[in-house]
């Protein structure tokens, strides 16, 4: 008992931690890296504390557990030896050990034998019966047979009083035996509330939001491809003109967003292209987090459309946002625009300019469409976004969600994964598939989900 105590002792603190952190993160650690220098110093200031201290209670509990043990077993010795001697010799004068139980008759058979037996080695001695003799024997008979009567009696208050004090021994041994469990469930919480203090003490410089934002100094950038639109279904060329999904891209919006359900998302920035904006929408319809995503609405410059300008001026929400995700429309993540192409068939194309050359269009770095823009024209725009909009985020410890285009997503990776101009050919990003990226320390490197 006294090794599954110290076992216990050691292994409740780990195993509580282990399986609170599997369950749910208090911190939104990631790893040890994902906490500031001085929360761990700490932390480990209190780790080594605790086992220091752990170690004296386990020796002070063995020395202690080992004199109990020899004091009750000393104690009930001594009793035993004592106590079973006497009693052993009143039972036999008290004759307890013969299995007939005793009458009253049997009782005065033995007082009348008692008293013949008395009467007749006094008489043997004195050789001579005598009235007198015999009144003496009855006398004397009597005073045995009730002196053995006390012996049980004083017998069985033996046996009661030993019992008495087994079962003391074993109440104070399972009160002893409880409150070592319930101390060390309590020294086994101990580590979580101390992670829990150090949290709230010491939070990471960089972080803002909620609890398990406030010790983290990464964050997620999450890519989407928008799903399937229309003019996809079609094979015509789409660049910035404004189609929706098709059944089979609501699909893809669905199933890219139940697969990023349990990853955090603290903002949504989407190109002002609907099909981008349908899919951003169906993907979060799927998130965990029941936060609404809200569409913001700010004045830019004085050539804004009255359709604009009414949104900036009315479409505004006065509550706290606790409950919201807002939603950021940026025409820089639009499609790269593909000019005089947009809304030709694809295969039409190729028959009119040839297969190589609607191959160079679409697929090279810097050749862009007749009228349109290239991959690097794209980048121009997409990049100066990425970092003015959505680092800054990611620094501030906020997880970015983006819906966009194959065109735009694709100068974006180049970016974030330091593609060349050749590598960038390529890269194709997928319909409905979303990309995980975790941004640390200035860093960038991709997640699965």
């Amino acid at each position: 008992m006294l090794a599954f105590n110290e076992i216990l002792a050691f292994f409740i603190p780990m195993l509580v931690v282990f399986i609170f952190r599997l369950t749910r993160d208090p911190l939104g650690w990631d790893d040890w890296a994902s906490s500031n220098s001085t929360g761990l110093a700490v932390l480990m200031i209190l780790t080594m504390v605790w086992v220091v201290f752990d170690l004296f209670r386990i020796a002070r509990v063995r020395r202690m557990l080992s004199a109990v043990e020899k004091q009750n077993i000393e104690r009930l010795k001594v009793m035993a030896d004592a106590g079973m001697g006497v009693r052993g010799l009143l039972r036999k004068f008290a004759g307890k050990d013969e299995p007939e139980p005793e009458s009253e008759t049997d009782t005065t058979k033995k007082v009348a034998k008692g008293v013949l037996t008395t009467w007749g080695i006094m008489a043997f001695k004195a050789r001579k019966f005598t009235p007198a003799g015999l009144v003496g024997a009855v006398a004397t008979g009597a005073a045995i047979e009730l002196a053995r009567k006390g012996a049980s009696k004083v017998s069985d208050k033996i046996d009661e009083h030993l019992q008495h004090e087994f079962e003391k021994i074993a109440e104070a041994n399972t009160k002893t035996l409880i409150l070592f469990f319930l101390r060390d469930l309590a020294m086994g919480l101990f580590p979580l509330w101390a992670i829990w203090i150090v949290s709230d003490t010491f939070p990471c410089s960089t972080s803002t939001g909620g609890f398990a934002h406030r010790m983290r100094n990464m964050s997620l950038l999450i890519l989407m491809r928008h799903g399937q639109s229309m003019w996809n279904a079609a094979n015509l060329f789409t660049g910035w003109v404004d189609v929706p999904l098709t059944n089979k891209g609501i699909e893809e919006a669905i199933a890219g967003g139940k697969e990023i359900s349990e990853l955090p998302i603290d903002e949504v920035h989407v190109s002002t292209l609907i099909r981008a904006q349908m899919t951003a929408m169906l993907a979060l319809a799927q998130h965990g987090d029941g936060r609404v995503p809200i569409f913001q609405y700010s004045a830019n410059d004085d050539s804004m459309s009255e359709n604009e300008s009414r949104m900036v001026e009315w479409a505004q929400s006065n509550d706290s946002g606790e409950g919201t995700l807002p939603v950021y429309v940026s025409w820089q993540l639009n499609e790269r625009m593909y000019g005089d192409l947009q809304g030709l068939d694809k295969q039409e194309t190729r028959e009119k300019y040839g297969d190589e050359q609607v191959h160079i269009w679409r697929r090279s770095y810097d050749v862009p469409p007749p009228g349109g823009e290239s991959l690097e024209l794209t980048a121009a725009r997409t990049i100066p976004y990425l970092d003015s909009e959505i680092i800054p985020s990611l620094e501030n410890g906020r997880n970015v969600f983006v819906a966009a285009h194959g065109n735009s997503l694709r100068s974006i990776v180049m970016s974030i994964e330091g593609l060349s101009r050749e590598e960038v050919l390529g890269l194709e990003i997928p319909t409905g598939k979303p990309l995980v990226y975790e941004w640390k320390d200035g860093n960038w490197s991709q997640k699965s989900i």
